[in-house]
């Protein structure tokens, strides 16, 4: 599958672009063959009867579209986002920190740190007061299934503790989660429940991967699916945090928390009863049998969940989000993922590709990421590395805990690293805020005469302040004078620049600006009204 939802190619004359419908998505590539010339969008679909809503029938939509071919792939995605604006609403009323579980009034001196998303939603009444947002959390695709240290790891035991818990062998929410994973799981090629046996920090047993299908049936038997023991955990999670005081702007809980949402994506389910409630064209393996692909599944609860939230006027937030789907994030309202840019000892940050694809398709929705590291050797020095290479693309950076297991938590760790950071936050927080307030735009209107120079703007140089990232991704330090203008005309030069982390004014060069930028370093230039 496609990774962007449109594809363009230009010339000197001319941009053409074909591009996804996000709200109907389905198994889709983009292609263009420079032999014959060819530039067209292809779908793989399977047609069966099972799948009640479209028997032996498939929908898509798509749209073609012409742009200025001045500005490439960036004038392409702006006329995306003005064909389908529905999709790139931002709602949250702040931006900001994303803070994983850790409850914020523990934190000594929190606000130097930013906080705006709370995940976990351990203490909403304080969250309430400090106008940060707080979500319930569910994860919609999977049941981590404990399983007794005396019960041998194969998947037959498994399957018997899992018929054990249905009987009311152990709790009543395990029994609840037995109904749901006995309707819910999904199957394999061979009709086995798909089960991952795996001893994690937060598990010992097994995980099954589930289909949060929200129009799947309940029986007499199986009373429960994984839809509906997430809709009654959210419901329940909003009725225990009810404001008293209903006056109150944003009080209680404000949204809903989708945890690892691309897990399982491309697994395949080939449960055939799953098929009857599909609201998304079935695939096809490699032995053309029709199965069901697991982040259209998932697709399908995040869109339910989230029509809920917005009618309500709450919130949408997931975390492993836009590595390589596009078409749940017009879903989402906070979008995040958790990293490890210190893989044995190595400083190896996201790519400038998958940077460029999240901030694309968040358009100027917030993107938060949690930094899950050895901290002892994620050093000062490196935390504002990963704050700069994060400013420039206006992405919120944040810490979660050693390998997301348990090892040492940035918030809560006894060697208080946000203590050694605090400085960092004080300096670079206020810098996050005034660019994704100002918000991102896929046009630069500036051009560099350095390529190893990078730009990226926030704000409008018309009306208030004007902004320009720039970056040298480079291990070398280097100089070049960037230009404002537009498809006609270079935008007035009397208006003063200055870089904000140095606070110092730009020299001017002709019709622009003299810029110098150490190895791995960002500049924010702020053009004032």
């Amino acid at each position: 599958m496609s990774r962007y939802p449109l594809a363009a190619i230009w010339n000197q004359s001319v941009g053409l672009a074909l591009a996804l419908d996000m709200a109907q998505p389905a198994q889709y590539r983009f292609v263009y063959h420079p032999a014959t010339r060819q530039f067209f969008l292809a779908y793989d679909l399977a047609l069966v009867k099972d799948t009640a809503r479209f028997p032996s029938r498939a929908e898509f939509r798509l749209v073609c579209f012409r742009f200025d071919p001045h500005w490439g792939f960036r004038a392409a995605l702006q006329k995306f986002y003005d064909l389908f604006p529905q999709q790139f609403v931002k709602r949250v009323w702040r931006e900001g920190v994303w803070m994983p579980f850790t409850d914020i009034a523990k934190v000594p001196g929190f606000a130097d740190f930013g906080f705006a998303f709370q995940e976990g939603a351990p203490n909403v009444a304080f969250d309430d007061q400090h106008d940060i947002a707080s979500f319930v959390y569910v994860e919609p695709m999977s049941y981590w299934i404990a399983l007794p240290s005396e019960v041998p790891r194969t998947y037959a035991a498994a399957m018997q503790v899992l018929t054990n818990d249905l009987g009311g062998a152990r709790s009543a929410e395990q029994q609840a989660m037995a109904a749901a994973t006995f309707n819910s799981g999904i199957h394999t090629s061979d009709g086995n429940f798909s089960l991952y046996l795996v001893k994690a920090p937060w598990c010992d047993g097994g995980v099954f991967t589930l289909n949060p299908d929200p129009d799947l049936p309940v029986t007499d038997t199986l009373q429960f699916t994984k839809a509906s023991v997430m809709h009654r955990d959210i419901a329940a999670a909003f009725q225990r945090n009810a404001p008293a005081h209903t006056n109150q702007p944003h009080a209680g809980l404000d949204g809903v928390y989708l945890d690892s949402l691309e897990m399982s994506a491309a697994q395949l389910n080939y449960r055939r009863e799953h098929f009857r409630t599909a609201a998304v064209p079935l695939v096809f393996d490699r032995e053309a049998r029709p199965a069901q692909l697991m982040i259209f599944n998932t697709w399908e609860f995040a869109r339910d969940i989230a029509a809920q939230m917005h009618r309500d006027g709450q919130l949408m937030f997931a975390n492993a989000v836009l590595w390589n789907y596009a078409f749940p994030a017009p879903l989402l309202d906070v979008l995040g993922t958790e990293v490890n840019w210190l893989p044995r000892g190595e400083y190896l940050p996201d790519s400038d590709a998958v940077m460029n694809f999240r901030r694309a398709l968040c358009f100027q929705k917030p993107y938060c990421l949690l930094m899950n590291t050895d901290y002892e050797k994620f050093t000062s020095e490196r935390v504002e590395r990963y704050f700069q290479r994060c400013l420039f693309y206006g992405v919120w950076p944040g810490f979660f805990d050693q390998d997301a297991a348990s090892k040492d938590p940035y918030w809560a760790s006894t060697k208080r690293w946000y203590d050694r950071d605090r400085a960092l936050f004080k300096k670079y927080i206020p810098l996050f805020q005034r660019i994704t307030a100002a918000g991102w735009h896929p046009i630069t209107l500036a051009t560099c005469d350095n390529a190893q120079l990078w730009l990226e703007r926030y704000g409008t140089f018309g009306q208030g302040a004007g902004y320009l990232t720039v970056f040298n991704n480079t291990t070398q330090p280097q100089e070049g004078v960037i230009v404002l203008s537009d498809a006609n005309k270079t935008v007035s030069v009397t208006r003063s620049v200055k870089e904000l982390l140095s606070d110092t004014p730009l020299e001017q060069q002709g019709s622009g600006w003299k810029i110098r930028l150490e190895p791995e370093s960002v500049a924010l230039l702020e053009w004032s009204p």
